[in-house]
């Protein structure tokens, strides 16, 4: 019998499915071997939706499976001795600095996916909308063999980062980068790295664009920019710090030349006649961005 890709998919091979859909796997090496045996068959599972696009349900189901099991096989090595539900271990886990996100909500939603699945007597197949959590689940397991007290040191340096951040961007502001000036309406910073040799901090930086001109790159924003700086300091209501790629100055300002000023309440006007959805996915572009930031610094 020839197998042949599933009709849903625009792309003609599995390079160019894997390259477009499916994102980059890596497991630390100080997850156990039985888990990570399961994650290397979750990721063969979604390897092959090419051709059948069901199996994006069964893989996370599976992976759902494995993120329990890796709970359960953490909590033991951890000195715990009592029995609990997945519910309750999600609830441990959060408690205890082990994730890195802030939603304790979206992790429980995996269970409900479980629980759903496992109950209910009709189909009820999401393909595409579970790509992501599958994916998801890696992050989770990964998060478990980080350092915790670098995390908890790491998620209070960025809420002063990000109450900085917003002192300094209640009206708009100029980015200084790589000697060039930018009006932008708002950054979000979306990791600091402290386990590097040289802490690093990571900015997303939203410049104000002409309406109607956005354009997106599998959900990442054309408006937005990237950066990552070392040595940064606030002051005075500036943030002014080195640009980890080149050396260079970058700096964040209130503005103050009337012409920008104006600048930035023109666009404000005309913004309100875009459509909502355009700027709903400026926090989507934010958690791709985070994402893939996250994924670099388990591999570090």
């Amino acid at each position: 019998m020839e197998i042949l890709k599933h009709k849903v998919w625009e792309f003609e091979t599995l390079e160019e499915y894997k390259k477009n859909i499916l994102e980059d796997v890596f497991i630390k090496n100080e997850v156990p071997e039985s888990i990570k045996i399961d994650l290397q068959l979750i990721e063969k599972i979604m390897l092959y939706t090419f051709y059948e696009y069901d199996f994006i349900d069964v893989a996370l189901v599976q992976s759902i499976f494995t993120l329990e099991r890796a709970l359960k096989t953490k909590y033991k090595e951890l000195g715990q001795t009592d029995t609990m539900n997945l519910e309750k271990l999600i609830n441990w886990f959060f408690k205890n600095n082990y994730f890195e996100t802030d939603s304790v909500s979206e992790i429980h939603s995996l269970r409900d996916v479980r629980n759903k699945k496992a109950h209910d007597i009709e189909r009820h197949d999401k393909g595409l909308l579970y790509i992501k959590p599958v994916f998801t689940i890696f992050d989770l397991i990964n998060d478990l063999y980080e350092d915790k007290d670098l995390r908890v040191e790491r998620k209070k340096t960025l809420l002063e980062i990000q109450g900085n951040l917003n002192e300094i961007c209640k009206e708009g502001l100029i980015f200084e980068i790589k000697g060039k000036k930018y009006i932008g309406f708002q950054s979000l910073a979306l990791f600091y790295n402290n386990k590097a040799d040289v802490n690093e901090l990571t900015l997303n930086v939203w410049l104000i664009y002409k309406p109607g001109t956005l354009s997106y790159n599998y959900g990442i924003a054309s408006n937005s920019i990237e950066i990552t700086i070392i040595n940064w300091e606030f002051k005075d209501n500036e943030l002014v710090a080195t640009l980890k790629e080149d050396g260079s100055v970058f700096s964040a300002t209130p503005l103050i030349e009337a012409k920008n000023i104006d600048q930035f309440k023109n666009w404000k006007k005309e913004i309100k006649g875009e459509p909502n959805w355009e700027l709903n996915w400026f926090s989507l572009t934010d958690s791709i961005k985070q994402t893939k930031i996250l994924r670099e610094f388990h591999r570090s």
